[in-house]
């Protein structure tokens, strides 16, 4: 995981997250610590190894941001296309006068 990040900062974030699930630290607690998760998904993760369900679990995670990323899209494009039509507007009526 560490050799996708680019900052410095996340690449150590990881290597001791890393270090502290090997040391038998609990995932959710070790990223949670460290900064490399998210509230809801710390809560799913801890769901998931109180069940066993880890891979379920994490599974769900992903679905839960893909959709969350695919609605961030959706809105950004409803409110971009209404503002670069009157851009392309100003424009032409700029350039005809």
């Amino acid at each position: 995981m560490q050799a996708i990040c680019c900052a410095p900062n996340c690449a150590s974030s990881w290597a001791h997250a890393r270090r502290d699930i090997e040391k038998g630290r609990a995932m959710s607690d070790a990223l949670a610590e460290h900064g490399l998760t998210t509230p809801v998904a710390v809560r799913m993760l801890r769901v998931g190894q109180r069940t066993g369900r880890m891979s379920e679990l994490m599974e769900r995670i992903a679905a839960y941001y893909e959709d969350d990323m695919a609605r961030s899209i959706e809105w950004f494009t409803r409110l971009f296309e209404p503002i670069l039509m009157l851009v392309i507007g100003a424009l032409s009526a700029a350039s005809c006068c």
